[in-house]
């Protein structure tokens, strides 16, 4: 089956006072992994780095499993751990972020998406993972327009089997119909970070438009190809005439997809 692994920081210890009451409890510690694995043989392992950001000298840190398969389930942990050490880890990059939208994976920059975007970014850091505690100034923030950032770090799940690169999905609710510009900000483990900012322009879901059509070369002699962006997926006739107006060629039953869209036409001749 599958197993899913969680490994929290120390718990932090919190008091809430009033005028009449003072309460005092322990608050789960910042997350450290999120991933997922096979079971074969009724084993797993897991493998992780541990961020910079921890509660050194902490003894309360936790690691939770949930794991399934066709027919049962369950769960398991590991509690009261010690935090503390550290080694020597070479990286001084950020971590690498490819931004796009579900459903057009092919996504570039200016390209048109429909209305409540699904946003999908895949973030890798090929020595230290990606920094996942929440701690302040090392969260994964997503910034459109000159709105307020949001925190989206809890959306992000690292890969099965992998623990340097993963993914978060988030719906872009209510932003109105035109263009927009999104900047997604992230860290990795060894606290260096990385920007990617895009734009992107919103049309009404009931509307269909095509934009950017060209062709080449052209004119064309035995061959030309079709360029275009689309909002969303559509069948596309394309009609070919000649400098002086007579229609030499139409080509049918073509599939278009959201985003860029390539299309050819070839004439051998004698």
């Amino acid at each position: 089956g599958t197993v899913y692994l969680r490994c929290f920081d120390s718990k932090k210890d919190i008091v809430y006072s009033t005028e009449d009451v003072t309460l005092k409890y322990a608050l789960s510690g910042n997350s450290i992994f999120r991933g997922k694995q096979e079971i074969e043989s009724a084993t797993y392992d897991f493998t992780f780095i541990i961020p910079k950001d921890l509660s050194y000298g902490g003894k309360t840190a936790r690691i939770s499993t949930y794991f399934h398969n066709s027919s049962l389930d369950g769960n398991g942990s590991l509690e009261l751990l010690p935090v503390g050490g550290s080694s020597e880890l070479n990286d001084v990059q950020g971590p690498e972020i490819n931004v796009y939208f579900s459903g057009n994976e092919s996504f570039i920059s200016g390209d048109m998406v429909e209305e409540n975007p699904e946003l999908t970014a895949s973030l890798s850091d090929d020595k230290s993972g990606i920094n996942i505690t929440e701690e302040i100034g090392h969260k994964i923030m997503l910034y459109v327009d000159d709105e307020d950032p949001v925190n989206i770090t809890q959306y992000f799940q690292y890969y099965k089997g992998s623990y340097l690169a993963g993914s978060l999905n988030y719906t872009l609710q209510g932003l109105s119909t035109g263009e927009h510009t999104l900047l997604l900000k992230a860290w990795d483990n060894a606290n260096n970070s990385s920007k990617r900012s895009i734009f992107f322009e919103i049309v009404p879901e009931d509307e269909l438009r095509i934009e950017e059509v060209l062709n080449y070369p052209n004119p064309m002699q035995e061959s030309t190809h079709f360029t275009f962006k689309l909002n969303k997926d559509a069948d596309i006739v394309i009609k070919i005439f000649t400098v002086s107006g007579r229609k030499v060629c139409t080509l049918s039953s073509l599939s278009g997809f959201s985003g860029y869209d390539r299309a050819g036409r070839e004439d051998h001749r004698n």
